[in-house]
């Protein structure tokens, strides 16, 4: 056979003898055993087991292992610290970004925390196995309570604590009495204080004179005034005469006034 004459037929059966001739002699390349994932055996589910095994095994199932380290160290502050217990307080961690915020009671060990931070994160690490603290936060200055947490966070009293007594009206304090006095008061009747008090309505009313007499009075004056006009001397001497003979007696005659006249 010539080489002219090679078909591809020929040519594929070649090249097959020659991948199977190198495959031979080929050394074999081993497949990487992949790790087998740890399972830890929970039993039937029917066995009674406690609360504090059951959180430390869903915590290692899921890998909970910072955010438990933070509970840890906000709880046991005063013993990672005891140092600074009662003099600064851990009020928060944060376990996504490694941080713990500190409160101090004062500026000084709020300067004194920041020298030493990178030390404290170390001491705290070492004591959890771990190293669930990355940064370390100083807030402000803020009151600290002595067992070490802030205050406004201690823990509330128990629900059989000493409750409060119970006030009444008859126990209150004299200022509520004396406001509830005020207010039951009652002025006498028809008496207003607050015109009284303003005006002196109630202390000089009799002092007025009566409205009768006083609409009379006007009205004499104007009849007096009239017949001046007119000039009539008689008229206004009569006039004059009955006023005074009306007030001697007590009444005055009714007479028309200007306003009541028409046209």
């Amino acid at each position: 056979m010539t080489e002219h004459g090679t078909s591809g037929r020929d040519l594929a059966r070649l090249a097959l003898a020659q991948y199977k001739a190198a495959a031979k002699n080929r050394p074999t390349i081993s497949a990487k055993p992949r790790a087998k994932r740890s399972q830890s055996h929970h039993g039937t589910g029917r066995d009674p087991i406690g609360l504090g095994a059951v959180i430390t095994r869903l915590s290692e199932d899921r890998e909970w292992k910072t955010g438990v380290a933070g509970g840890d160290i906000l709880d046991q502050w005063p013993q990672l610290a005891p140092d600074l217990a009662g003099k600064v307080a851990a009020v928060h961690y944060d376990p996504d970004l490694g941080r713990l915020d500190l409160r101090p009671a004062s500026h000084a060990y709020g300067a004194q925390v920041r020298l030493i931070g990178g030390q404290l994160a170390e001491r705290i690490n070492t004591k959890l196995g771990g190293a669930p603290v990355r940064t370390i936060r100083v807030l402000a200055p803020g009151p600290i309570d002595p067992g070490g947490a802030p205050a406004g966070q201690q823990p509330s009293a128990g629900r059989h604590a000493a409750a409060a007594p119970v006030r009444t009206r008859d126990d209150a304090c004299p200022g509520y009495h004396q406001t509830l006095d005020a207010i039951n008061r009652t002025p006498p009747a028809g008496q207003k204080p607050r015109l009284q008090r303003e005006y002196g309505v109630g202390e000089y009313a009799h002092l007025r004179e009566a409205p009768e007499k006083f609409t009379d009075a006007v009205a004499a004056l104007e009849t007096a005034a009239a017949a001046d006009q007119g000039n009539d001397p008689d008229a206004v001497r009569q006039a004059a005469i009955r006023i005074a003979r009306a007030q001697k007696a007590g009444h005055a005659p009714a007479v028309t006034t200007v306003f009541q006249r028409t046209a």
